[in-house]
Parts: structure tokens; sequence; C-alpha cells
């Protein structure tokens, strides 16, 4: 298959090769922990990783891929808030970490009256408890189960063209 080539909708088989291979291998997971979600959320979950990796993935897997992502890319902005719970901010830190701290909390640390306790996600124990050691800086009463979501539902958003695209291609290649 050619690398640059595009379908239809204009999304590269590159990316989708990228995404899949991201997110979509199959990862031993030794050590994992069980976080509570909404019911919607594990089968908005099963149906990305049913209709697009088959059988390639599990959940666990790809729930623990997507988070790790997420826990790399803002690991700057986790730093300066384990520093703020602490107490050990530096001079110059809070002109960078409040506005990108506050733009942070709103979309991924708020608490949620919705209960969790309706399905269950496994996922690396690694993971898990990094995102509860994060939520307690926040003293807010922001929960496991709805920060994982918050990223969850921001990372399926991000890639809802790309992810759709995935879909209609293995319902496309079915005989």
């Amino acid at each position: 298959m050619n690398n640059n080539s595009s379908n239809k909708s204009g999304i590269s088989f590159w990316t989708k090769d990228e995404y899949a291979r991201k997110y979509f291998t199959r990862r031993p997971i030794r050590h994992q922990r069980c976080i509570g979600v909404t019911t919607d959320m594990l089968e908005e979950i099963k149906d990305v990783v049913n209709l697009i990796a088959m059988g390639g993935t599990t959940v666990r897997a790809y729930v623990s891929a997507v988070i790790t992502d997420h826990l790399k890319e803002y690991k700057f902005l986790h730093e300066y808030m384990r520093r703020a719970m602490y107490n050990k901010i530096l001079v110059g830190d809070l002109e960078k970490f409040q506005p990108t701290y506050e733009k942070y909390a709103e979309q991924y640390l708020q608490p949620s009256i919705e209960s969790r306790n309706e399905a269950w996600v496994h996922l690396d124990a690694d993971c898990a408890d990094a995102l509860k050691q994060i939520a307690s800086w926040t003293d807010n009463g922001v929960t496991i189960g709805s920060f994982a979501e918050a990223i969850i539902k921001t990372h399926l958003a991000e890639n809802k063209e790309l992810l759709e695209s995935m879909k209609s291609d293995v319902f496309n290649s079915q005989p």
C-alpha cells in the first residue's frame, strides 16, 4: 500500500496506519486496575475497539494507550500541579502554569454527579495510579473515572473523522 495515498475523505492511509500502530497494538498488561466509567463510555470504547481493531487489541490496551499518550503530552503541566500542591512553585512558574491549568482543569478535572459504578474498564496500573495522583492534587472532588472519561472523550472527539473512516474501511472490506 502506498503510504502517501489518501481516500475520498482526504485522510491519508499513512495516518490510519500510524494511529493503528500507536493505539491498536495488543500490549501485554501485567498489572492492571479497574476504574468505574459510565455504561455509555464503555460502549463507545468497545465500539471503536470492536469495529476497527477486529481483535488486534483489547479495551484495556486501547484505553491504556490513550491515557499514556495524554499523560506524556501534559507531563509539564502535571509537574506544575505537583509543585503547586507541595508549595514548590518557583519564580516565573505561575505565569506559565495558571492559564494552561485553568483550561486543562475545565476540560479534564471537573467533578461529575454521574455514577461511574455501573461499568468498569481495566487499564494499566501505572496509568491508574497517575490519574489518581493528579486528581488528588486538584482537591475538588474529581474522580479517577471522570478524569479518565474526559481524556477518552476528548481523544475520540479529536480523532472522530479518522475513526469513522477506519470503521468505514472495515465495513467496506467485508464480503
